[in-house]
């Protein structure tokens, strides 16, 4: 059963809920949301539950239609492929404000974190209906080819990779992703 819901911010409860069962999987793509089963499930009327899903429709995680109902909406690949460099730029700015603070403790929890967000990409692969382990070892291998020319380019400069700042480490992946672009590595 799950746990009781406040009135003072019901809609914003119900739309982190319904949006994290999405995000788990709990909902597939383009399965129906039945607004009935949420208002017994969470003992609440119809105007909440309403509400949530208009915003995560909002959100563009759900479609609505008239006397259809409401349902998971499936991401294309072509969305998929315009939010990875968004995620990315977000991600890169959140590891330089965090590298001063990186101690032993901070490593292993970023290692679960890893394994977090690897579930998340296969669960948004799957949603765009595209093969989740290829997707990945292809993400895998863009990932060792630009780090190995990271290397690459270090030993070039006459220093290993771990003796470099890690702004001269930002500059390297910078020039190695550039290159891999270009079609020069």
């Amino acid at each position: 059963m799950p746990e009781l819901l406040t009135r003072s911010v019901l809609r914003e409860q119900l739309r982190e809920r319904i949006l994290q069962r999405i995000l788990d999987g709990e909902y597939a793509p383009g399965e129906r949301i039945v607004e009935s089963h949420l208002m017994k499930e969470y003992g609440v009327s119809q105007a909440p539950i309403r509400e949530a899903l208009r915003d995560l429709e909002a959100m563009r995680f759900v479609e609505s239609e008239a006397h259809r109902g409401v349902r998971v909406r499936t991401i294309t690949e072509k969305e998929m492929g315009e939010m990875y460099p968004v995620r990315a730029a977000l991600e890169e700015v959140a590891g330089r404000a965090a590298a001063p603070q990186i101690t032993d403790t901070t490593l292993d929890a970023l290692e679960a974190e890893i394994g977090d967000v690897l579930f998340v990409c296969a669960n948004l692969a799957r949603h765009a209906q595209v093969d989740v382990g290829a997707a990945l070892r292809r993400a895998n291998a863009k990932f060792e080819r630009r780090f190995r020319r990271m290397e690459e380019l270090a030993g070039a400069n006459a220093g290993a990779l771990e003796s470099l700042t890690l702004a001269q480490q930002d500059e390297l992946w910078d020039q190695a992703k550039a290159e891999e672009k270009s079609g020069s590595a």
